[in-house]
């Protein structure tokens, strides 16, 4: 009966323990749509954003550590904006986004997002590209992956 009734509590810490693992792995995503949405609503509302050094510049990287309604730190996103597509012709800004449930230095989980934005002024379709067919679809997501922590 010992025995059997240890094999039960193992069996509970184990199911316990994964439990737990799949929140952090959901909160660590959760952080990682943060940081792509972050991204997204910076370049949509902000002209100087990314903050460039210089015309050569084509990558920048922030992060951003978020923190619960009693202050205690919770996670941590970090975005990277490559600008190496942003010109013609094809108008597309690829982001980052890598969510960590936890802190840098003992993280519980980790989740990346890749995805790409069309940054393009003018509507695609060529025959009504001009200044007054505005992009209906700038800075909107076309494209989103699931990557792995490094």
């Amino acid at each position: 009966m010992l025995v059997l009734g240890m094999g039960f509590l193992s069996q509970r810490e184990a199911q316990s323990r994964a439990a737990k693992m799949s929140l952090f792995q959901l909160q660590a995503r959760a952080l990682a749509e943060a940081g792509l949405e972050d991204a997204r609503a910076k370049l949509s509302k902000r002209h100087s954003f990314p903050p460039l050094a210089g015309m050569q510049q084509r990558n920048f990287q922030y992060s951003e550590t978020l923190s619960d309604t009693a202050g205690n730190p919770v996670g941590v996103y970090l975005v990277e904006v490559d600008m190496s597509f942003a010109d013609g012709p094809t108008w597309i800004l690829k982001i980052t986004s890598r969510g960590i449930h936890g802190t840098f230095d003992d993280p519980l989980a980790e989740y990346v997002l890749h995805a790409e934005m069309d940054v393009s002024e003018f509507d695609r379709v060529p025959i009504a590209r001009s200044i007054y067919n505005p992009n209906p679809d700038r800075f909107k997501t076309l494209y989103t992956k699931v990557g792995k922590p490094q």
